[in-house]
């Protein structure tokens, strides 16, 4: 599985965010085909102000024996709760490309 972190507007994430992240999705890689790409895009909404703007996109491709294609996006008040947030719909969408 391939995993690009990327970033909306030049905004500079901290390395123990993009590891956070990426460890939180790498968690299914025995799950999915070795072919898988799955993009992982940070968005500051608001910019330095406070409040429920921290947004998190989630692009998947699968590929086993057809496409499987899915966007996926949470918004919370800080990135790690994005996150946390976006795995669980994560593995649910994995659950609905296995059946």
């Amino acid at each position: 599985m391939r995993i690009n972190i990327k970033t909306v507007r030049h905004l500079e994430i901290p390395a123990q965010i993009k590891h956070y992240a990426e460890n939180k999705i790498r968690k299914f890689e025995k799950r999915l085909p070795n072919s898988s790409l799955v993009e992982i895009i940070f968005e500051d909404m608001l910019g330095p102000k406070e409040g429920q703007d921290k947004k998190v996109h989630l692009k998947a491709r699968l590929l086993k024996s057809k496409e499987f294609t899915f966007h996926l996006e949470e918004t919370a008040s800080n990135f790690k709760e994005a996150v946390d947030l976006l795995q669980e719909k994560f593995e649910r969408k994995i659950e609905e490309y296995k059946e």
